[in-house]
């Protein structure tokens, strides 16, 4: 089974970026905290369908989890998930950007 991983981007507050993919993919995110990811991030609770939506920031601006990708100031990624091209259409008219997709 092939194995699909995407990432957006898109600009603004971390709250509301999370708001917006809850209500376009209709799925529940909780709030957690990890100093890997620099702080606060959100994610969906299923073990099968990993939403994440982090800061692309930190305090030292060589440091970016997506460096690549430094003018977008908040990344979602979606990791394995079985409705990947579902996904991509949905957030896609919420207004994130489709960065990169990769399968595997």
């Amino acid at each position: 089974m092939k194995r699909t991983y995407d990432v957006y981007g898109t600009s603004g507050e971390l709250i509301s970026a999370a708001n917006r993919v809850s209500d376009a993919l209709g799925i529940g995110l909780a709030l957690h905290s990890s100093d890997y990811l620099g702080g606060d991030y959100y994610r969906t609770p299923f073990p099968d369908d990993t939403v994440q939506i982090i800061r692309n920031a930190d305090d030292d601006p060589d440091e970016l989890p997506y460096e690549q990708y430094a003018q977008y100031a908040i990344i979602v990624e979606v990791n394995e998930s079985p409705r990947a091209d579902e996904y991509q259409e949905k957030l896609v008219a919420a207004g994130f950007d489709h960065l990169e997709r990769e399968i595997i």
